[in-house]
């Protein structure tokens, strides 16, 4: 999705832990802070110890990117990204 140089990343891809979960009621996806809800992407997030319902999306990478700037302009430099973002674009979000 982005195409970066190594010296321009400010935000760093984390994966998720690996839960494994098996069976028909699994709702997760790979992406931190995202879930499916029938046939949507819901996005929730934790700010200040508290899990808070964002919404619902269409596509998983999108409901990715906004957990992103969401956790980006709650979380600072200690957020959690789904995706590697450069200082430019981590400007252009806040």
């Amino acid at each position: 999705m982005h195409t970066h140089s190594e010296g321009d990343i400010v935000f760093t891809t984390r994966p998720k832990s690996k839960k494994t979960r098996i069976g028909a009621n699994f709702r997760g996806s790979k992406f931190i802070g995202v879930s499916r809800n029938g046939e949507s992407w819901q996005v929730y997030i934790v700010i200040d110890r508290r899990k808070k319902y964002v919404g619902c999306f269409s596509s998983k990478l999108e409901a990715a990117a906004i957990y992103d700037k969401l956790a980006i302009n709650f979380h600072g430099r200690k957020a959690k990204t789904n995706f590697s973002y450069t200082k430019q674009e981590v400007l252009q979000i806040i």
